[in-house]
């Protein structure tokens, strides 16, 4: 069985999300595709974990590290191209 990560998750949410587009988009996007795995804990339904997705696109290994994530301006990404 593959296992699906966060930023797998992230990066795929990312694709999908109209371009550029701002962190709260990309936060609020990411819960509602996985509540149980982006959600704040103890409050999963009704609260998106906004640290958790940032610490994915920030963090040393994270999609903006890997080049998946491209930084326009604080506060604001787009998708790397993959045409």
């Amino acid at each position: 069985m593959v296992k699906v990560t966060r930023n797998d998750i992230i990066l795929m949410v990312a694709n999908k999300l109209k371009q550029p587009f701002t962190e709260e988009d990309l936060v609020l996007a990411v819960w509602q595709t996985d509540k149980t795995r982006f959600g704040l804990r103890g409050f999963e339904q009704q609260y998106p974990n906004n640290n958790l997705v940032k610490c994915c696109l920030m963090g040393k290994d994270g999609l903006i590290a890997t080049g998946e994530i491209i930084k326009v301006k604080t506060g604001v990404y787009r998708a790397k191209k993959t045409d």
